[in-house]
């Protein structure tokens, strides 16, 4: 062995001894690696040579840590780590989530006026309906024609009021099948 730190007798062969999970020491022989050259550091002491037949015991305990957090902006916690990283970031997260947050309410406000504006069209659009197909009723009726002026009336009143009454009870089934559990109509959850 002329290269490297000359190795100790003790290192030709390693004796390990590990805890079987009966309990009892076991003890496991390693051959040594071939043609590798023992290099230690300068301020690495060179351990002792074990006496024969002893072995000894060395335990290791590693504690596993695990946290988890909902919502845009993690606890001051982790905050203060990724400060400790890149300075500044606690303040870009916090401006990143009220920006996030901001961009939430602006979308539901949106589909609420969306929703508030196709409801009223829907109305409107009935109403002009309505009042096209009654004034065309009643012209029916003065040229003559009762029958089809009765049949137009009758079909365009019975239709739109059927329209109303089923979209009332729509509604009031989304709301009762709300997942938040939400009931819109009494304030109740």
């Amino acid at each position: 062995m002329g290269r490297g730190w000359p190795m100790p007798s003790h290192a030709l062969v390693r004796h390990c001894t590990a805890q079987r999970s009966d309990g009892h020491m076991s003890k496991q022989r390693q051959p040594k690696q071939a043609n590798t050259p023992a290099v230690r550091p300068a301020a690495a002491p060179v351990p002792a040579p074990m006496p024969a037949g002893q072995a000894t015991v060395s335990s290791k305990q590693v504690a596993v840590t695990a946290s988890q957090f909902s919502g845009p902006i993690p606890p001051p916690e982790i905050l203060r780590m990724y400060d400790e990283v890149v300075p500044g970031t606690a303040a870009t997260i916090i401006s990143w989530a009220q920006t996030e947050a901001g961009h939430v309410r602006d979308m539901e406000r949106l589909a609420v006026e969306g929703e508030l504006k196709e409801r009223a069209r829907g109305q409107w659009m009935g109403l002009t309906i309505g009042v096209v197909a009654l004034v065309a009723a009643v012209v029916c009726v003065v040229l003559g024609s009762a029958w089809v002026g009765a049949t137009i009336g009758g079909a365009t009143v019975v239709s739109l009021v059927g329209a109303f009454v089923y979209g009332q009870y729509v509604q009031r089934q989304d709301r009762t099948n709300d997942p938040a559990g939400e009931d819109r109509s009494s304030g109740k959850k």
